[in-house]
């Protein structure tokens, strides 16, 4: 008899054990905030109950619909009998996109004029750097000059042609910070020209591939990362853009350690103005909504390492679909990089190599989701490249519905 109670003593104790144990497990894995789309259902593992507890009111208005969010708190048990912790539920709504693949021209004008370089000024005294002196470095935004704004590189030129050798206060963006400085224009021995010994650049030009449209709000996304100027390699920050037509005249085809380039130039027709140049692509607002089936936008859980699709337009038939491979993922929070992609169709590979730069924003499908689109090729092997999660390009594209929604109202 007493070998039984101490057998059902230790028994019960290894129990108890266990239950503290899972108790503990659940209270330090499952979060605080739950996140899921309106046609998920929410999962905390086999043995726990959740059972709604109340809805919370939402801080903000939440007459948008695309971004339109709920929020309830659930109480979580073991077995339906142990209380483990409560968390809070945000529902969010379900995205549904046209997908595109179809190239397009790109021009974009700064927000003040990019210093792309600096030179030297041959005076009577010698090489000077004026612009050096004063503490403009390549990257920097001028904005102002002498409190007075500026977007065009001619003008900036004009104003240091007229202006003599005065003092200048140059209001310059480095880095997200505002700074003033002066400059003293030095005298060219060259042609007798006052000159500030800048590089400048106002715009940008180029193709890239459309990611997707939402044919209601009629914004698109593409590229999945910056437009940055050549020199610098800075974003360029942009006053306003241009979407064009655009077509494929040839390609250089990639190679180990040279990346191919899609050839193309603008044709005929304004699609939209572009209005975000930022980390996660371009984006803007086509003229008229793109026509075409619907497809859902997935959440970085749902996308699995393997057999994919990108849709691409490489030569003159227009947007395409080609095989590739999801092999890595690289984590949400790593910039336009969230996944590693390998070309795999014979097709592709024999008409560009892989991956060639016109091809980013390349929207890519895996069981009929817009799971993300190409980004950067890998220069030492053209058939693998990064890709960025499709969800991290929509949350750009709400940020705009958002601001396009509120200027209407």
């Amino acid at each position: 008899m007493v070998k039984l109670i101490k057998s059902f003593s230790i028994f019960l104790l290894v129990a108890v054990s266990l239950v503290f144990a899972v108790i503990l497990y659940a209270q330090s894995n499952i979060p605080d905030h739950i996140m899921i789309l309106n046609d998920q259902g929410i999962s905390v593992g086999k043995l726990f109950t959740v059972e709604k507890s109340n809805e919370l009111e939402n801080n903000q208005e939440t007459r948008n619909k695309k971004t339109d969010s709920r929020t309830y708190n659930i109480d979580i048990s073991l077995l339906n009998v142990i209380p483990v912790k409560q968390s809070t539920v945000h529902i969010s709504q379900r995205h549904y996109v046209v997908p595109g693949g179809e190239i397009f021209g790109l021009k974009l004008y700064s927000d003040g004029v990019m210093v792309v370089g600096t030179t030297d000024v041959l005076t009577s005294s010698g090489n000077v750097c004026p612009a050096k002196a004063a503490g403009i470095k390549p990257g920097d935004i001028i904005l102002k000059l002498n409190g007075v704004s500026y977007n065009k590189s001619t003008d900036i030129a004009g104003f240091f042609k007229s202006n003599g050798n005065e003092s200048v206060k140059i209001t310059l963006l480095r880095n997200g910070a505002f700074f003033d400085v002066m400059l003293t224009p030095s005298l060219s021995s060259a042609d007798g020209q006052y000159k500030a010994g800048i590089w400048i650049r106002d715009s940008a030009a180029g193709i890239g591939t459309v990611t997707y449209c939402d044919p209601e709000s009629r914004i698109f996304a593409s590229l999945g990362h910056a437009v940055c100027d050549v020199d610098t390699a800075q974003i360029i920050p942009i006053l306003n853009g241009e979407a064009v037509k655009a077509k494929i005249t040839g390609c250089y085809k990639g190679t180990n350690n040279k990346a191919g380039e899609l050839c193309g130039v603008f044709s005929d027709g304004t699609l939209g103005p572009i209005m975000i140049n930022g980390e996660t692509g371009v984006y803007g607002l086509l003229n008229n909504a793109k026509k075409g089936s619907l497809l859902p936008v997935a959440t970085e859980k749902e996308i699995s390492i393997g057999k994919a699709q990108i849709i691409s337009t490489v030569d003159s038939d227009g947007p395409a679909y080609y095989d590739i491979e999801i092999t890595r993922f690289n984590g949400s929070s790593n910039g336009m990089r969230n996944m590693t992609i390998e070309v795999t169709d014979p097709v592709l590979l024999k008409k560009t190599g892989g991956i060639v730069q016109g091809m980013s924003g390349s929207p890519i499908i895996q069981n009929g989701m817009l799971v993300g689109a190409v980004t950067h090729v890998f220069v030492n092997d053209s058939s693998k490249g990064y890709a960025i999660f499709a969800e991290n390009m929509i949350d750009t594209s709400d940020y705009l519905y958002d601001f396009l929604y509120q200027e209407a109202s």
